[in-house]
């Protein structure tokens, strides 16, 4: 509950009230000019990041051209200009009332200016000032909710685009090999040293190699295609280039084994999509409030003046009390309560999902830096028995099918050790942004 106690000659005197307005409407313009020069800000960033070729560039263009995140931060100043608005309401109202007469219908209608004040309104004021407040933190968390998931959608493709590369790095290689065993099949066939049959081993496994190269490189242009889309950059298909990585460096390794201390209940409470849904439930408890004030009687003053020749000034005090139309106001507080217990669960049930997400991930990085390692070891074996094999057929000690399947089970190892290591450095890039949420 609040008073605000206002004197008499303050009801009575206008003139400090249309300073108010004045003042309104001076803040009113300030305000649309620092929103165009936010969006020609924004718009000169989005130029900034048309040579963008990195992933934090990347990251850095999406967040200041992605609608989504554009719409979050311009709700950011609509609910600012909302507490402004719940903040006028401690300020008196003037109207203008046209009444009809009482009892003779033909009566000349009064006018006459109202000014009326809440002297005592049993704290909805201040109730929907708080209200207002807690949509203005709502709608801040949503800003950061919204950049964190489009950093995961652009790490998502980037780890996408880069593995892509890696199999087109890896196809090449084996097709330069396999260019080579087609050449010397096609000569042994040729001198009649090798059969048809042989030949058609080889060639089978060329055909298959190249369908595995263009597969990558569709996957390839996807990828940019949705990074295009995701940073707002116009023909960044063409100019992103985005080599594949080459290897797992041990600081790399060393910082994925660090995540293990990691205490993720507690930085999943951290996280956006929590603090968001934390948000929603306090606003959720301010609206409660808010139709709780709305039950309790107001006290006002108010003064009429009169408009026309002969009009006189008349002050009032009274006590005004509704209970809603088909006495709904009781309800509607009985609805809000429901509505606060479910957005509690929905709080729980986003911790939950988010610490889950992050333990999935956790585990996953743990495993692929196992079998990256596992997978090292086996490209080498491969390799090397793929090599010792070939020596073998020239001195008719291995057959060419053997030869084939060595050729096969290298070409195998290196494609799983190339999905693993970008889905390594996928999965520490995801948790680098769920470990830089601040408490």
């Amino acid at each position: 509950m609040r008073l605000n106690f206002l004197s008499v000659s303050f009801l009575l005197s206008s003139s400090s009230f249309f300073a108010r307005l004045q003042q309104a409407a001076t803040a009113h313009a300030f305000a649309r000019s620092r929103v165009m020069t936010l969006v020609a800000f924004s718009a000169l960033l989005a130029c900034a990041g048309a040579g963008a070729q990195t992933l934090d560039e990347l990251r850095a263009a999406a967040r200041n051209n992605h609608p989504a995140i554009k719409s979050a931060r311009l709700g950011v100043d609509a609910a600012g200009k909302e507490v402004d608005a719940a903040s006028a309401r401690y300020l008196p109202s003037l109207s203008i009332v046209l009444e009809g007469g009482g009892k003779d219908l033909v009566a000349e209608p009064s006018r006459y200016l109202r000014l009326e004040q809440n002297v005592w309104d049993g704290g909805a004021t201040a109730a929907g000032v708080d209200l207002a407040k807690q949509s203005a933190e709502l709608a801040r968390s949503r800003v950061p909710e919204q950049e964190q998931d489009i950093d995961l959608q652009v790490i998502s493709a980037w780890q996408t685009l880069q593995s892509a590369n890696g199999r087109v790095v890896v196809a090449d290689r084996l097709l330069k090999l396999l260019s080579d065993h087609e050449a010397m099949m096609t000569r042994r066939v040729q001198s009649e040293l090798s059969t048809q049959v042989e030949l058609q081993l080889v060639q089978a496994q060329v055909m298959q190699a190249g369908l595995d190269r263009r597969k990558a490189l569709l996957n390839a242009s996807l990828a940019k295609l949705r990074l295009e889309q995701l940073t707002g950059i116009e023909g960044l298909r063409n100019t992103l280039s985005s080599p594949a990585s080459e290897g797992v460096p041990e600081r790399f390794a060393a910082e994925a084994q660090a995540f293990q201390g990691t205490d993720w209940a507690a930085l999943a409470n951290r996280q956006p999509t929590v603090r968001r849904a934390e948000k929603e439930l306090l606003a959720a408890q301010s609206r409660i409030e808010t139709k709780r004030s709305e039950l309790r009687p107001q006290l006002y003053a108010r003064v009429d003046r009169g408009l026309g020749s002969g009009g006189t000034t008349a002050a009032f005090v009274g006590v005004r009390y509704s209970t809603g139309a088909g006495f709904a106001a009781s309800s509607e507080v009985d609805a809000l309560i429901a509505r606060a217990a479910s957005l509690e669960g929905a709080r729980d049930a986003a911790r939950l999902e988010v610490l889950q997400a992050m333990l999935n991930d956790a585990n996953e990085i743990q495993e692929n830096l196992q079998r990256y390692k596992s997978l090292v070891v086996s490209v080498e074996s491969a390799r090397q028995i793929h090599e010792s094999y070939v020596r073998q057929f020239t001195a008719a000690k291995k057959s060419w099918l053997d030869v084939m399947n060595a050729m096969r089970e290298l070409s195998q190892n290196e494609y799983a050790l190339n999905d693993v290591q970008h889905n390594f450095f996928g999965l520490l890039k995801r948790l680098r942004v769920y470990a830089a949420q601040q408490p």
